[in-house]
């Protein structure tokens, strides 16, 4: 992620601002706030990993390492991790989009959220972020998201109630509208 946030460093943020919609994104976008916090005024995180990082059971690992060459299996999982999504043809292309990614990160990307902290960076950051995690999500629970809070006063959690992993999939009006209030 360092070499993420680096690469990222490189571009000029105009609207000042970032936003990324998965946890090994959001594991990223939390290195450029931390890296460079000149270049953004403010931040969403969308069911982020907390600042201290997030553990997988090792028993999740053999379940991750099906999940790279069964998409059926790939796609319930999708499924059950966003609850109140509409299951259409997005859905399919969600599927497809991830199996596209190299096969070594379904392993590699969970790896890498247990191998940082950020919970002391996270203390200093003047920069307001608003934290999105839903009632339903099953990998991001709210306390995990209530770390930011405990740690930054600039931090502010939403629970969604009828929302799970990804309110931007999951309700993109409601997400839309969040957005322009955000930084409107």
């Amino acid at each position: 992620s360092t070499k993420c946030s680096d690469k990222m460093s490189r571009f000029k943020f105009e609207i000042g601002f970032l936003c990324m919609f998965q946890k090994v994104n959001c594991q990223t976008q939390e290195k450029v706030m931390i890296d460079h916090p000149e270049m953004i005024s403010r931040t969403i995180l969308i069911d982020p990993a907390p600042p201290s990082g997030l553990k997988t059971s090792p028993e999740v690992y053999a379940v991750l390492d099906l999940y790279k060459n069964n998409r059926d299996l790939l796609k319930k999982a999708l499924i059950g991790i966003m609850p109140t999504r509409k299951i259409d043809k997005f859905t399919d292309e969600l599927v497809d989009e991830a199996l596209l990614m190299d096969k070594k990160c379904f392993e590699l990307n969970a790896r890498a959220l247990e191998e940082y902290d950020y919970t002391e960076n996270i203390k200093s950051l003047d920069i307001p972020m608003l934290i999105y995690v839903g009632k339903k999500d099953t990998l991001i629970t709210e306390s995990m998201a209530r770390e930011f809070e405990k740690l930054n006063s600039n931090a502010k959690v939403k629970v969604l109630d009828d929302c799970g992993h990804s309110v931007n999939v999951e309700k993109p009006d409601f997400f839309i509208k969040e957005l322009e209030n955000f930084f409107g």
